[in-house]
């Protein structure tokens, strides 16, 4: 019992650890980042539409091609739409208003969700109180290929609303979210989106995502 409760503690603190980090992260982002010495370049929050999934199927189509070219560049809405296409069953089916921004080497990812459609969420204590609505749930993290045919978005920090989600804790949220069972080679922490195999590589610096052709 005692152990039970000593964990509980633990996880409240960490929450309220993180809620602190993240309420005050203007004060101490910019700070951190010119200690280590790091420049970042932010873009706006785009919206997906249909005209950019075609935009975007038809850049990655064009690697296909033999006299295509060797790389292409796509806005984060771009990559956001080839995403929500290609992870099957990685995400609740209530994914309304989907944006995307780039900030450094991370892909910001936004949406309205219906968590009542997440199983067992009102299981998880004070997240349950968040489910009489639609929430936005926000992404940060980083992409990368992770076999032919399957690329993988790696999620280092998430929240809820307001409500941010321990690193710990993301793993559990994402494996309530997904219908269908992650991919094999996907990270517990990563979604997995199918992207066509000639796809060799994915780079993310400067505020620009960059797809380049599989070397053969």
């Amino acid at each position: 019992m005692f152990g039970c409760l000593r964990r509980m503690g633990c996880l409240a603190l960490l929450v309220v650890i993180a809620a602190a980090a993240y309420v005050t992260r203007s004060r101490w982002e910019p700070m951190l980042n010119r200690q280590l010495g790091r420049t970042t370049t932010e873009s706006k929050w785009e919206a997906v539409n249909p005209s950019k999934s075609t935009r975007a199927r038809e850049a990655v189509e064009s690697l296909g091609r033999r006299s295509g070219p060797v790389y292409a560049n796509f806005s984060p809405a771009d990559l956001l739409a080839l995403m929500l296409e290609g992870a099957k069953g990685q995400l609740p089916p209530s994914v309304q208003q989907p944006e995307a921004s780039v900030m450094g080497d991370k892909v910001r990812m936004r949406a309205l969700i219906d968590l009542r459609d997440v199983k067992g969420l009102g299981d998880l204590g004070v997240l349950g109180g968040l489910m009489d609505k639609p929430q936005r749930v926000t992404f940060s993290g980083t992409l990368d290929i992770v076999r032919p045919g399957l690329a993988e978005y790696r999620i280092e920090s998430a929240q809820i609303g307001d409500f941010p989600i321990p690193t710990p804790a993301i793993p559990k949220l994402l494996a309530r979210f997904g219908r269908e069972a992650r991919p094999a080679g996907v990270a517990a922490n990563g979604v997995g989106f199918e992207v066509p195999p000639y796809i060799g590589d994915v780079r993310v610096a400067k505020g620009r995502i960059t797809l380049y052709k599989a070397v053969s």
